[in-house]
């Protein structure tokens, strides 16, 4: 099924290995994205740093598994021996649906 009007862009983040991982973006999202990227000097990331979640450093980025973790116990889950960033990532949609 086709659904005309609808349109998405795609974008490429780097995967396990320096493989490339495609990531569909609707409009609504990528005007998002492009608003954090636009303001991210205010919370003073340096320009030249090219992640998209960067830290304040020139040329770091946000540890998934730890990032995770924080938001996991900040949100009250109880399954806090989850080991993996998939595995993370799983449980949280999962909680955020039943929410």
């Amino acid at each position: 099924m086709l659904l005309y009007g609808f349109r998405m862009d795609m974008m490429h983040v780097l995967g396990t290995g320096e493989r490339r991982v495609p990531i569909l973006l609707n409009r609504q999202c990528k005007t998002v994205m492009e608003h954090l990227r636009s303001t991210r000097h205010i919370v003073g990331i340096p320009e030249q740093n090219q992640f998209f979640f960067a830290s304040l450093t020139d040329d770091g980025h946000l540890d998934a598994r730890e990032t995770l973790k924080s938001v996991a116990a900040d949100a009250g889950c109880k399954q806090m021996n989850i080991s993996t960033p998939s595995q993370m990532e799983k449980y949280l949609a999962t909680v955020c649906q039943v929410c």
